[in-house]
């Protein structure tokens, strides 16, 4: 097994709201609700913004004077060269200062010799912003790397009223973070600064740097890759009976862990993360497995003895039953929002199916996005499904995932309702890193087959070499076994849903170790994906031919 070589960092997140500001947006997530912390949430974010704002405004007044030099007077841009970059020897917060021509050309960059080939301006739209308003603009964000790293702030030089040039200083985004290390946010918050495009720039977490429990985690796929580290898995084969057995056992063990320990990180207790995540954790929950059959009580394990903790949960773990949520063969699979449900032999209920199926389908959706200055992004937007409660004259639905919640303890003890909470998400937007650099951004939609067919497209690539469009396409395996996150939680172990395409011997062999199969012709779930190859500096795109995904690029 060679995942860990393959992957640095794997991290599962959703995206964050943002406050439009101006130019800059400042982020804060919201830990309660209430009233008062309404409030408080307003005068932070005032506060940081009035900081943003200051920086940025003592940057454009130093520009400023700078644009009054005789030498660009003159249009000596040999000694203007000299003046800029003494004056960005002062600037401890200023990567550079180029002069650009209003029709977008550079012509001088002080981090460069002068007369140097420069290259082109990226963000040209706020060039020609500052030159149509003849006002100061703030550019979007540039990644490192970029022909300007950092936040543009750019100034006109205005002659006999036109604008001869933009003059332009580019602000290291690091320089905002002390501003917001210095606000004093309600505990359990996190804050951050985003350009105007949404582009995050700095991020403070509420807790210690490296302090796993910081962070919202959405980690069955985390878990899986880790137990699965333990055999071989290209050894398997793709798809083979023993293959589809360790992934379904596998998820077994990381959904029961979900079902019981996966909440809201801002509500006591803690979330067990590290221990969750451990490896000699994921060791041990590898030897529960039999592989001879499907295991219909697989429960929660205990993380906490590997993190040097004591469950205070032992007595709802002792208790922990697997038949509490197996629904009589009698009933229908209620399904919720986006659950696949086994098609019944009646008209009827296969009618109810078919809407289903459609709505599936259409509750939620993926996006992947990246460009060439290295920014990437993974989202799954979610939520508001028709028919919703719309929030007054808005247009806007009101989530339906407080369904998602529990109601006791007993039932999952990190994830009961109440107020101000959030409740765990089967949202999985994936980015997975490679030598500290972007390898893949991927996600998909589907409810609880989310990191089902996650986990299955990331081995795809990693171990049985894939492309990314053959790994989207590629037929997966899901499972029904874990307790529904919609609905009425119900589960259904043992049942399995495979691709028509699956060979009869393996059909057979599985149903010999205790599976019910049910068969659809595609069963890759809509996945969307990038990955990045960074010796031949090219993005690879896919997305699978489930449902209405497609990719553009440009």
């Amino acid at each position: 097994m060679r995942i860990r070589s393959h992957l640095l960092l794997l991290a599962a997140g959703a995206m964050l709201p943002v406050l439009a500001f101006a130019v800059l947006v400042s982020v804060i997530l919201v830990r309660q609700d209430s009233a008062t912390v309404q409030r408080g949430a307003l005068d932070a974010v005032r506060a940081m913004m009035t900081g943003v704002d200051a920086v940025l405004a003592g940057t454009v007044t130093s520009i400023k004077a700078l644009a009054a030099s005789s030498a660009l007077a003159a249009d000596d841009l040999d000694a203007f060269h000299e003046e800029a970059s003494r004056v960005l020897g002062t600037q401890a917060t200023w990567t550079t200062v180029t002069l650009i021509l209003p029709s977008g050309e550079k012509v001088i960059d002080v981090s460069r010799p002068f007369g140097s080939t420069l290259p082109p301006v990226r963000d040209r739209q706020s060039v020609a912003d500052a030159v149509a308003t003849m006002q100061p603009v703030i550019g979007p964000v540039s990644a490192a790397g970029g022909s300007e790293p950092g936040v543009p702030v750019r100034v006109p030089v205005i002659r006999d009223g036109k604008v001869a040039y933009v003059l332009t200083a580019v602000v290291r985004p690091d320089s905002f973070e002390a501003l917001i290390t210095r606000q004093r946010l309600p505990d359990g918050w996190i804050s951050g600064i985003v350009d105007r495009a949404g582009r995050f720039v700095a991020r403070v977490p509420a807790r210690p740097a490296g302090d796993l429990a910081s962070v919202p985690f959405r980690a069955a796929l985390l878990q899986a890759l880790n137990i699965l580290e333990n055999t071989d898995v290209k050894g398997m084969e793709y798809n083979s009976p023993k293959y589809i057995h360790a992934l379904y056992q596998t998820m077994n063990l990381a959904f029961a862990d979900r079902d019981f320990y996966y909440g809201d990180p801002a509500f006591p207790p803690e979330e067990p993360v590290k221990g969750l995540l451990s490896k000699d954790y994921a060791k041990a929950r590898f030897a529960q497995i039999d592989w001879t059959k499907n295991d219909p009580n697989a429960k929660p394990g205990d993380p906490y003895p590997f993190q040097g903790g004591t469950n205070p949960f032992t007595s709802i773990l002792e208790n922990w039953k697997n038949s509490d949520f197996v629904l009589p063969d009698s009933q229908p699979a209620s399904g919720g929002q986006d659950r696949r449900v086994v098609p019944r032999t009646d008209s009827a209920t296969i009618e109810a199916d078919s809407v289903f199926m459609e709505s599936f389908f259409a509750g939620t959706t993926s996006i992947e996005a990246a460009d060439e200055e290295g920014w990437v992004v993974s989202v799954t937007p979610s939520g508001g499904w028709v028919p919703a409660v719309i929030a007054g004259r808005t247009g806007i639905g009101l989530s339906q995932r407080a369904q998602s919640f529990v109601t006791e303890a007993k039932d999952g003890p990190f994830n009961v309702i109440e107020p101000g909470k959030r409740p765990r998400v089967t949202l999985t937007p994936t980015l997975a890193l490679k030598d500290g650099a972007p390898y893949l951004a991927f996600a998909v939609q589907g409810g609880d087959s989310q990191d089902q067919n996650l986990l299955q497209f990331f081995l795809n690539v990693v171990e049985f070499g894939m492309t990314v469009q053959q790994a989207v396409e590629a037929p997966n395996v899901n499972s029904y076994q874990m307790r529904s996150s919609f609905g009425r939680h119900e589960s259904r172990p043992g049942r399995m849903t495979v691709a028509s395409s699956l060979p009869e011997s393996t059909r057979e062999a599985l149903k010999q170790m205790g599976y019910t199969l049910d068969f659809v012709e595609r069963s890759s779930g809509p996945i969307n994906a990038i990955l990045f190859d960074w010796k031949h500096r090219t993005m690879w795109g896919g997305s699978s031919n489930h449902g209405e995904d497609y990719g553009i690029a440009w």
